[in-house]
């Protein structure tokens, strides 16, 4: 008898973690951003649960009714427990964490690393187009009033289901799993600069100062 109670805990001990550990749909989808050509874009996820890490095959995908304008695979889980080389903070819980995926540009432009690479365009704004992270229950979020000025961005409001409730962020500050945080004004390009440059030239020669 007592061994049949032993066999039957072990097999309860390996089916259920086997069930509840495969969690990835409490995941709510934050703050989302992209500069007006689409070069820098970024989605920040947030959960207050644990054990949601396992993120392997599943997708976001832009939805414009039902025409798909882009999709983004999930290539392995968020990596708990397991600190990367430079960044030893990583997570040990998924618990009240974000995770970032953004657009490849991310670290030398910031110096934060996203957590998961999509391509540049990946998100449009426009009326219709919606963001879904495809779990059960879907995560979407109306991308109608996307912010493209290179400093706003897109908040969804966690725990809100309704994908049309949002509000604007005034600086886009994105924040990946490592807890590495930046505030994304769009960069000055180098032709701005070279202008602004030029622009002071001139005004120290008229006015024959020293600058």
């Amino acid at each position: 008898m007592k061994r049949l109670v032993l066999i039957a805990l072990a097999t309860v001990s390996f089916i259920f973690p086997a069930t509840l550990r495969a969690s990835q749909h409490l995941w709510d989808i934050q703050e989302v951003f992209t500069n007006a050509d689409g070069s820098i874009q970024f989605i920040e996820f947030f959960t207050a649960s644990s054990g949601q890490q396992f993120l392997n095959n599943f997708t976001l995908t832009e939805m414009n009714g039902a025409n798909t304008l882009s999709t983004f695979t999930f290539p392995n889980d968020l990596p708990l427990n397991s600190p990367l080389a430079g960044h030893p903070n990583t997570a040990s819980t998924t618990a009240n964490q974000t995770f970032l995926v953004a657009t490849a540009n991310f670290q030398a432009l910031f110096g934060i690393v996203p957590d998961y690479i999509i391509p540049a365009g990946f998100l449009t704004s426009g009326a219709g187009n919606v963001l879904d992270f495809n779990v059960s229950p879907l995560e979407s979020l109306s991308l109608s009033n996307l912010p493209t000025d290179g400093f706003q961005s897109l908040n969804g409001l966690p725990g809100d289901e309704d994908p049309s409730h949002f509000s604007i962020n005034s600086t886009a500050t994105p924040k990946n799993f490592r807890g590495e945080t930046a505030v994304v004004p769009e960069p000055v390009t180098s032709a701005t600069l070279i202008l602004g440059t030029l622009l002071l030239a001139g005004m120290c020669g008229r006015r024959r100062s020293s600058c």
